[in-house]
């Protein structure tokens, strides 16, 4: 028993923003306690068995070494900090607009910690930049991230008439974080730190079970029967790989069933509602109030609450997809990306980047929206 206490402070005592989320969780609750019996409700099943299980199978593709070994190959191709860390940008903020912001994080973000392996030069900023891409390139489309399948679906316009809708914000997001990226990264060499053969080890049936497992799974949430897809995972592994679902980091899983509900239990607060609903009043006040929002409870939150007192549907949409940048807690995306990446630094350095980024986005498009149009 005692083993098990220490076990869990030192689990919190190393996430400090799970133990954070873990304490609102606890207030709330007793400020709210005939809330208690609805928590399950709170939560966002589907995001949940999605991120457990590409989280399970990242972890196979990783083990299986060909992150390591495309890694490898691509490094000597690249010869700057500043051409890998636009190229990667792109990249990132392309595979966004179709396999959503998540998904796309849990194939970019493990190739990147694959090349730090690799090379001397710092890749900590990469990984931040990777999660202001995600965020820009998936407003584009309506399957992109959450907040948009909610809202295009709340819109009932067409495929093209929301990417049209939602083109000027991403341009002026992705234009910005390029220009961004031109200047923080330098035009130093990059700098292979050992031997690229160690790192072409690779084993051919666990990257075969990752393959399939990944199409299974994808296949099974297209059709809708998430958990089906997901046991599919969890058992296979615990037969053949057991040691992937120890190696698996579940603390991030835990981290985001507590924000769903902690921000499903401040949103059901009186005097919050009562507050929030004066401030969407308007087409420019309701872009202000998505994104400001989205600082305190994630964007994808913000945008299901922000419906409830407004009809400008394209404004919420402007203001909860540029919101998911400045705070970390903007967006669900930004979460995993840290989490990923590892780090104790990363935490502070992302925001070093991320607040000035959401600043001059956020009044470009105020400007370009409701000043020059």
């Amino acid at each position: 028993m005692r083993k098990n206490i220490y076990k869990l402070v030192d689990l919190y005592r190393h996430n400090k923003i799970l133990a954070v989320f873990s304490v609102l969780f606890l207030i709330l609750v007793v400020l709210n306690p005939g809330y208690a019996a609805h928590i399950p409700q709170y939560v966002d099943w589907d995001t949940i068995v999605l991120l457990a299980g590409m989280l399970v199978i990242t972890e196979t593709f990783k083990a299986s070494g060909f992150f390591s070994l495309i890694a490898s190959v691509f490094v000597t191709r690249i010869r700057t900090e500043r051409t890998l860390a636009l190229f990667l940008i792109m990249v990132t903020a392309l595979l966004s607009m179709f396999l959503t912001n998540d998904i796309t994080l849990f194939i970019i973000v493990p190739f990147t910690l694959a090349i730090r392996q690799i090379i001397a030069n710092d890749t900590v900023k990469l990984v931040i930049f990777e999660a202001m891409a995600v965020n820009a390139g998936s407003m584009l489309s309506p399957v992109g991230n959450p907040q948009n399948m909610f809202l295009w679906n709340l819109s009932s316009i067409g495929f093209f008439d929301f990417v049209e809708m939602m083109l000027l914000p991403f341009l002026i997001s992705l234009s910005v974080l390029m220009i961004f990226a031109f200047f923080v990264f330098s035009g130093k060499n990059i700098v292979v730190n050992k031997s690229l053969e160690a790192y072409r080890t690779f084993d051919l049936k666990l990257f075969a079970t990752a393959l399939l497992l990944i199409t299974v799974f994808l296949l099974t949430n297209e059709y809708g029967i998430h958990f089906t897809g997901l046991l599919i995972v969890l058992v296979t592994m615990f037969l053949f790989y057991p040691f992937v679902l120890k190696i698996s980091d579940w603390t991030i899983i835990v981290l985001i069933i507590i924000m769903f509900i902690d921000f499903k239990l401040l949103g059901d607060i009186d005097s919050v509602r009562k507050y929030a609903s004066s401030l969407f009043n308007g087409k420019a006040s309701t872009y202000w109030s998505s994104l400001m929002l989205s600082q305190v409870v994630s964007n994808v939150p913000a945008a299901i609450f922000a419906s409830g007192f407004s009809s400008f549907t394209k404004y919420i949409a402007y203001g909860v997809n540029v919101g998911g940048n400045g705070i970390v807690i903007g967006s669900l995306a930004n979460i995993i990306a840290l989490r990923l990446e590892g780090s104790r630094e990363v935490w502070g350095v992302f925001h070093k980047y991320s607040i000035p980024y959401l600043l001059i986005v956020s009044v470009l498009v105020w400007f370009s929206v409701f000043v020059m149009w």
